[in-house]
């Protein structure tokens, strides 16, 4: 399962996340772990755009959070990839996501154990193209946390 941020303009007028070019990078970003996101429940932490694009507010959260928290405990995924500010929401953590990244999270959505993966947005990564390198690192600890729970 993979959450996402809160929804771009491009998203919000297609109602799904990842839409756009977002959307093509992480088909290649999965395709290179030979995953398709077509096989991958995705999900955003909010339904819709804030108003102006600006980041939600804590009212936003406190109502929308337990929404994305009931739909990771329904979906019940053995890994969950956390997009951009995706991480920060989910864990309730005030960190960026430059200081999240890379690190495995044990978390818990109501009778639902995971194993939490904070991930740089490929928006993000379209963006700073530089961050790539450190993108595919995140994908290598996916790939292999897969293929041990084999």
């Amino acid at each position: 399962m993979i959450m996402d941020r809160p929804p771009s303009a491009e998203e919000d007028r297609s109602g799904k996340p990842f839409a756009g070019d977002a959307g093509v990078l992480l088909g290649k970003m999965l395709a290179a772990i030979k995953l398709d996101v077509e096989d991958i429940y995705l999900g955003s932490v909010l339904p819709w755009r804030p108003a102006g694009g600006v980041p939600p507010t804590e009212s936003d959260l406190a109502i929308c959070l337990p929404f994305a928290e009931r739909h990771i405990a329904l979906a019940k995924p053995e890994f969950l990839l956390l997009c951009g500010e995706a991480a920060g929401y989910l864990m309730k953590k005030k960190a960026s996501i430059n200081k999240l990244r890379g690190r495995w999270a044990p978390l818990q959505f109501e009778d639902v154990a995971v194993n939490a993966l904070p991930i740089f947005h490929p928006g993000f990564l379209l963006d700073y193209p530089s961050a790539k390198k450190q993108a595919w690192t995140d994908l290598q600890l996916l790939q292999s946390a897969m293929e041990a729970s084999q």
